[in-house]
């Protein structure tokens, strides 16, 4: 069972890390953005099975307990009036039935009518449920998933240094250059449809969305991972097989 308190807190924290319309917590821009440099579509990169981060099929919302791991998925939004989003907000994640390559469950999640800056998914690394640390993930060279979905979407790993003081990070919103926290180091990746592809989140290629207050991608200061649609996106988007490389 997750603790529902601490995802409301962590959904809170979404919220109060907003840039402005069209600007969403972890980097990625609104709809009229250009959207350059994405993801590589692969299908060479296997996972050991000591660093898979999950791969859904104990059909729970926490994460894999291997590697000194521990966290949950939950779902975030930028509250629109009339949005709606399942698994809803500040609920226990249940993963969707049918994974990638004929498995049972993957992470799922869909809805529409967010307008300010949209709406996904995300899990932490190191988050029993009474405080929120980081992992050190500087022996590998990125985070390989499988993903499907009818949207291109913001993938995005959030370090201690771009996450607000509030949610276990040292970014102080305000501070520095005056701009906002939580504007953590991603891509977009354009998702299949109807296929399961494995795409590649390459450390050396990750880059923060440029509106929050900057900082180096620091690999040994890991803390979260996101899965983002953009605001005025009907979104499906499904993942599974999420682990380092």
């Amino acid at each position: 069972m997750q603790n529902t308190s601490l995802i409301a807190g962590l959904s809170l924290a979404v919220l109060a890390g907003c840039g402005g319309t069209g600007i969403n917590k972890y980097g990625g821009l609104d709809t009229d953005t250009t959207v350059d440099g994405n993801g590589p579509v692969t299908t060479a990169i296997t996972i050991a099975a000591g660093d898979m981060i999950d791969d859904l099929e104990d059909g729970d919302g926490q994460i894999l307990d291997v590697g000194g791991r521990i966290g949950y998925w939950f779902t975030f939004n930028d509250g629109s009036a009339g949005g709606e989003q399942s698994p809803a907000e500040n609920t226990d994640f249940i993963p969707g039935p049918g994974g990638a390559d004929g498995s049972s469950f993957a992470a799922h999640t869909s809805g529409s009518g967010f307008v300010e800056w949209g709406a996904g998914m995300s899990f932490d690394f190191n988050n029993p449920g009474s405080s929120k640390d980081v992992i050190d993930a500087s022996s590998f060279t990125g985070i390989a998933f499988k993903a499907k979905g009818n949207a291109t979407i913001y993938v995005a790993v959030g370090t201690r240094a771009v996450t607000s003081e509030a949610y276990g990070g040292t970014c102080i919103p305000g501070s520095g250059d005056g701009t906002g926290c939580d504007d953590a180091h991603g891509q977009y990746f354009e998702l299949s449809d109807d296929t399961w592809q494995q795409y590649a989140l390459d450390f050396s290629q990750i880059q923060q969305g440029a509106w929050g207050q900057p900082f180096p991608f620091e690999a040994d200061q890991v803390m979260s991972m996101q899965f983002e649609a953009a605001e005025g996106v009907d979104f499906d988007i499904w993942v599974d097989e999420i682990g380092f490389y």
